[in-house]
C-alpha cells in the first residue's frame, strides 16, 4: 500500500535526545559537579548549623543568594543533607577570614527573623500570655504604652522656635487709599453687588478677627505706593480692575491667604501675579541669597500652564520676571 511520507520519521532521528531534555541534564550535571567540587574545595572546613526554615532563604532562587554569600565572603558554602528537622548543617571551606565573613553574612539572614512567638500552653482561666522565645529563654512581651495626646501649646512653641531661626518674611504691603478708607459698609456692599455680586467671606470665622479689606475701584487705589506696577498696567492698556482683582489685591497685599473662584478670562492670573511681584521684591533677604523658588504656580494642564506663562511674560517688575520665572511640565502616570 502507498504510505504518505508525512507519517514517516527518518530512523536516524529516532535516537536523538530532546534538545530541551539535553539542556536540563547538562545544567543539572554542571550544578552537581560544582557542588561536588565545592565539597572538595581546598582549605579548612568549618561546620555551622542554621534553622532548617532558613535554608531556602540562604540558597535563594536558583542559588542566587548562596552565590552572593560565596562571592562576598570568599568561602565555599555547602548545604548538606544532614538535618535534625529543626536545624540543618552547613559546611564552610576557606580561610579563617572567609569563615568569619561568611558566618556574619549568614547570621544577618537568619538572626533577624530567628525570634519566634509561642503561646503559653499552661492552662489557666485568668492568664493567657504570650512570650518571646530566643535561645532557650522566655521573655514576656511588654504591651506598648498607650500613646499620649500631644501638648498643642508645646507643639506651637516648638514650631515658633523652629521658624525663628529663619529670616523674617514680610507679608503686609498694602496701604489703604483714603478714598477706600472712607467707604461705608453700605458703599462696600453696593460695589460688590455691582461687580458681578462679589461674595467674600472667611473660611473659618475664628481664624482672624480683623475685617476683610474693602474692594478698590481703580488701579491707583490698589497700587498707589507702586508706580512701576501702575506703569505696567498702563502699558498693557487695561482700563479698570476686574471684579476678582478689585477684591483680591487688597486681601493678598495684606498678607492673607485667599482662594479665588471666577470664570475663565476674569483676570485671576493677574489678581495673584501682581501681589506676588510685590512680595518677592519686598523681602529683606537679597534675591541672590535666596534658595529655591520664590513663587510656585501649579496648573492642571499643559495648555493652561503655557497660557499662564504667556500672561506672566507681559509684565516685568524690578527684573523679577527674568530672575525667577521658569515653566516646567510634570507628567504623572
Amino acid at each position: 500500500w502507498p504510505v504518505s511520507s508525512d507519517n514517516i520519521s527518518p530512523i536516524s532521528n529516532a535516537n536523538k535526545p530532546n534538545p530541551n531534555q539535553q539542556f536540563k541534564t547538562k545544567r543539572f550535571n554542571n550544578y552537581k559537579n560544582r557542588r561536588t567540587e565545592e565539597s572538595r574545595a581546598p582549605g579548612d572546613c568549618k561546620k555551622m548549623w542554621i534553622p532548617t526554615k532558613f535554608v531556602g532563604k540562604v540558597i535563594g532562587r536558583g542559588g542566587s543568594n548562596i552565590s552572593d554569600l560565596e562571592y562576598q565572603s570568599g568561602a565555599k558554602i555547602q548545604v548538606t543533607k544532614e538535618t535534625d528537622k529543626e536545624k540543618t548543617l552547613l559546611k564552610l571551606f576557606g580561610t579563617a577570614e572567609s569563615f568569619r565573613k561568611a558566618t556574619q553574612l549568614i547570621n544577618e539572614i537568619t538572626q533577624d527573623r530567628q525570634k519566634t512567638y509561642t503561646r503559653n500552653e499552661s492552662i489557666s482561666p485568668q492568664i493567657n500570655s504570650k512570650s518571646v522565645v530566643t535561645s532557650n529563654e522566655s521573655v514576656p512581651i511588654k504591651k506598648p504604652e498607650r500613646a499620649k495626646f500631644f501638648d498643642m501649646e508645646e507643639c506651637l512653641r516648638k514650631e515658633k522656635e523652629y521658624w525663628s531661626n529663619f529670616p523674617e518674611i514680610r507679608k503686609h504691603f498694602y496701604e489703604e487709599h483714603p478714598v477706600v478708607r472712607a467707604l461705608t459698609e453700605k458703599d462696600v456692599k453696593e460695589i460688590r453687588l455691582e461687580n458681578n455680586n462679589i461674595v467674600v467671606d472667611r473660611v473659618l470665622s475664628t481664624e482672624n478677627g480683623a475685617a476683610i479689606p474693602k474692594p478698590v475701584l481703580n488701579f491707583e487705589q490698589a497700587f498707589c505706593r507702586y508706580p512701576e506696577i501702575l506703569s505696567q498696567l498702563k502699558k498693557a492698556q487695561f482700563d479698570k480692575p476686574t471684579p476678582i482683582q478689585c477684591q483680591a489685591w487688597p486681601i493678598l497685599m495684606s498678607g492673607e491667604d485667599m482662594i479665588g473662584i471666577a470664570q475663565t478670562g476674569s483676570g485671576k492670573t493677574l489678581a495673584f501675579l501682581l501681589p506676588a511681584f510685590i512680595h518677592i521684591e519686598g523681602q529683606l533677604t537679597p534675591k541672590e541669597d535666596r534658595k529655591g523658588p520664590a513663587v510656585l504656580v501649579v496648573a492642571p494642564t499643559r495648555e493652561l500652564a503655557l497660557q499662564i506663562d504667556k500672561e506672566i511674560k507681559k509684565f516685568n517688575y524690578h527684573s523679577i520676571n527674568s530672575y525667577v520665572f521658569e515653566t516646567i511640565c510634570v507628567y504623572i502616570k
